[in-house]
């Protein structure tokens, strides 16, 4: 197997089709949509309550929270509250049925 850490360093144009790392990878820069990321997203249907517990297992204290109705517009919960790193409680002042999402 080529030493890949030489070649990059060494070479003057050097470049990656595919890249495979076993471990976390840490970065200053990050370029891209990000569309073809895992674990950074939940969604959940959400039909005719005024509370819901949303278990997004995202590992995330303070998640961004999005609540759409069925009409695609983006609506308001009475409350939003992070009851875990892996929990968030919806509660709604009158019946409703939509979609949220939760993202890191």
């Amino acid at each position: 197997m080529p030493n890949w850490k030489k070649l990059i360093v060494s070479g003057s144009d050097a470049s990656l089709s595919n890249l495979n790392v076993a471990n976390a990878v840490t970065a200053s820069f990050f370029r891209g949509d990000g569309s073809a990321l895992t674990g950074n997203f939940y969604s959940q249907a959400i039909s005719n309550v005024t509370s819901v517990n949303v278990d997004h297992n995202l590992d995330e204290e303070y998640p961004i929270v999005q609540v759409y109705d069925n009409n695609k517009a983006q609506m308001l919960p009475a409350t939003v509250t992070a009851t875990t790193s892996n929990r968030v409680v919806l509660t709604f002042d009158s019946a409703f049925t939509g979609r949220v999402s939760v993202k890191k």
